[in-house]
């Protein structure tokens, strides 16, 4: 006759349960389902194993109220918190130093706390860096021509040419301007000083670091301030420079009529300062 295995007691209190490693439910007070709740509750951490390779742990840390869902990373360091007043905090160091007080309401509306510090000073404090790849729009502004999307600070090697012919060669301890663009919006200026010159006849141009925008009836064309001294014989206030719109450069020629006039090359030598300052939309 055939003989059937029989399991052992697995009776529990009605809120227990537990698969022993006989394979059977047995009583226990680490794993219980409370069913008025409909609630699982677990005495310790909960693994998640891909068989054998890999596992993901959900640990129960002690909290000081019955509030806290914590994952720890790879170390045991606590990398994301889950409080029971809607704060979610995360890091790579600690509990408190990563985003504080950061809640998401029912609408799904952010708001509030802080990344980087713990006693943010504003609704939203950033300690550090914050990187934008589409830009940033400012109030009710949805449009993207209008997102801010760069700011830049760099310097420029200058170069000076004759709109006709001949060179015009710059010192190489003196030839650099600096610029700040934010957006479109490009300032850029600095101190230049001729070293030598060949044969220059025309305008001259000073390169700038970026195009400047074509913009409807020339609205990119405007004065800029340009101061240069140690000419051959014009009159040093005599020289005017404007943006050009077609290409990146300061254009300078001489006011020293009713009109101005292509001759500004022919007075710079190699002993010549040039001053510049330009503010232009880029493209």
């Amino acid at each position: 006759m055939s003989s059937f295995y029989t399991p052992p007691n697995v009776r529990g209190t009605d809120k227990q349960i537990q698969y022993n490693e006989d394979g059977v439910l047995s009583a226990s007070s680490d794993l219980t389902w409370d069913d008025s709740a409909k609630e699982l509750g677990v005495g310790g951490d909960i693994n998640l194993d891909d068989g054998g390779t890999y596992s993901t742990t959900l640990q129960m840390v002690t909290p000081t109220a019955n509030r806290t869902i914590s994952f720890p990373d790879a170390t045991g360091t606590v990398a994301l918190v889950a409080g029971s007043t809607g704060q979610v905090t995360y890091n790579n160091a600690g509990a408190l130093a990563g985003f504080n007080g950061l809640t998401i309401d029912g609408s799904g509306n952010l708001s509030g706390g802080g990344v980087g510090t713990t006693s943010p000073a504003v609704a939203w404090d950033v300690v550090g860096q914050i990187r934008a790849s589409t830009g940033i729009l400012f109030g009710t502004d949805t449009a993207a021509a209008n997102a801010l999307d760069d700011y830049e600070e760099g310097t420029h090697v200058a170069t000076v040419t004759p709109g006709t012919s001949g060179t015009v060669t710059l010192n190489s301890t003196a030839q650099t301007l600096s610029y700040v663009k934010i957006g479109r919006f490009v300032n850029v200026g600095g101190y230049l000083q001729v070293s030598a010159v060949s044969s220059p006849v025309g305008y001259f141009d000073i390169s700038l670091p970026f195009a400047v925008a074509n913009l409807t009836q020339a609205a990119n064309t405007h004065s800029v301030s340009v101061h240069v001294r140690r000419v051959v014989s014009a009159n040093v206030a005599d020289f005017v420079g404007i943006t050009v719109e077609v290409g990146s450069s300061v254009r300078v020629v001489l006011g020293d009529g009713i009109n101005t006039s292509d001759d500004s090359a022919q007075e710079l030598q190699a002993t010549s300062w040039i001053y510049v300052n330009a503010s232009y939309t880029t493209s």
